[in-house]
């Protein structure tokens, strides 16, 4: 939130706009070469670790090491060798392909952190998840501020960079204690044992790049038609709505899915897991969609701005649609714990379709207020079908 608000004031909502566009990409570029491991792991780490068996955890953990260091520099070296060509894509233009030369960098050392969380993510360390988590963040925040102070929008990459690398120091600092002794895995016998998070892992690689593609189509489409500054609106606005008000979603979702991959096969025990999570997940959300429809003006100053005062409308309805998206996301994770690939990535393909034409439609007729009913009728839409669909596959 604070770095937010301070890149709002330094470099306003064109920074916004460069920062979402050049995020969106490198998210594209991470889960198609990272397939999805830092899923898929924390499913096989947290089932053996409910087995009580040291020894297959300390395994699977090995084999996920190995994995995410092929994956983060195949990401780096994609980033690297396609720069010109992704800048093209992204901006319209070739000004970013040193940008995205350097950014090559943020791409491995980001993979890599993704392997540590899933490691104590899996293993239900959650305290020190925390910790790390919280002293990631504030000196991240502390390191790159003064960049974007004494650089400005040429100050963007260098934070990017230094930010991702900071996580990961922080990341590998807090699993150091997790021993794992070495084991002299031919690579047949290291495909043989990754076979299954490799294979739930392109599943999720898959539907995560579609996610992001879905984005980076929604943000390219309004810097089409709007300019730069335009998708810096958009990407405040989508932040309020996914990570301020969604940050509940995620940190439920920390405990949440390993607890439900480790119960997978017992219905009533994810039956009762789930209503549980959608209880809580409402009782938390309420409160936080009242505040900001009450104060919503308030709030997007408090945040950014007074510049930011446009996605006033933006926010007021697509916060109102995360009151349905509380009972969505705690039904969706069943499908991810059954390890269902078929299931999920076909859902996922149908969303997004529907989500990318909605917000295309609602865009075009509305502007941002326009986007924001959009993103309440998608979740409106979202909320029903995964209603029938897990009840009549899981009861």
């Amino acid at each position: 939130v604070i770095r937010s608000k301070a890149i709002a004031i330094l470099i306003g909502p064109v920074g916004f706009g460069v920062i979402g566009l050049l995020n969106s990409t490198l998210r594209i570029i991470g889960d198609f070469t990272k397939v999805g491991l830092d899923t898929s792991a924390v499913k096989e780490i947290s089932e053996r670790n409910s087995d009580k068996d040291p020894s297959k955890v300390t395994e699977i953990i090995f084999v996920l090491e190995k994995l995410i260091w092929f994956t983060g520099t195949l990401g780096a070296l994609i980033t690297l060798v396609f720069s010109r060509y992704i800048s093209h894509l992204t901006f319209g233009n070739t000004d970013y392909t040193y940008a995205f030369v350097w950014l090559s960098i943020a791409v491995l050392f980001t993979q890599l952190a993704k392997g540590k969380i899933a490691i104590l993510q899996g293993a239900r360390r959650l305290k020190k998840l925390a910790s790390a988590n919280l002293i990631a963040s504030t000196v991240s925040l502390l390191v790159t501020l003064p960049l974007y102070y004494f650089f400005g929008l040429k100050g963007i990459v260098p934070a990017l960079i230094t930010s991702a690398v900071i996580i990961f120091m922080v990341f590998k600092f807090f699993t150091k204690n997790i021993e794992i002794p070495h084991f002299n895995f031919t690579k047949t016998e290291l495909f043989h044992k990754s076979k299954a998070m490799l294979f739930l892992g392109a599943t999720m690689s898959v539907t995560s790049m579609i996610v992001a593609l879905t984005g980076l189509l929604i943000q390219i489409f309004i810097r089409t038609t709007d300019g730069l500054e335009a998708v810096g609106f958009y990407s405040a606005g989508f932040l309020i709505v996914n990570a301020y008000v969604g940050m509940i979603f995620t940190a439920m979702s920390t405990d949440y899915f390993p607890r439900l991959a480790a119960i997978n096969t017992d219905n009533k025990e994810m039956n009762v897991a789930v209503n549980q999570q959608a209880d809580v997940a409402i009782l938390l959300i309420t409160p936080v969609i009242v505040l900001f429809l009450t104060f919503s003006p308030l709030v997007v100053e408090l945040l950014y701005s007074s510049k930011f005062n446009v996605i006033i409308g933006f926010v007021t309805f697509g916060v109102l649609g995360t009151f349905f998206k509380a009972v969505s996301f705690s039904l969706g994770y069943v499908v991810i714990a059954k390890g269902h690939s078929k299931v999920f990535i076909t859902l996922s393909v149908v969303f997004n379709s529907i989500f990318l034409t909605i917000s295309i439609i609602s865009y075009t007729i509305g502007g941002l207020t326009g986007l924001g009913i959009g993103f309440l009728i998608y979740y409106f839409l979202h909320f029903i079908v995964l209603k029938v669909l897990t009840n009549y596959l899981y009861q």
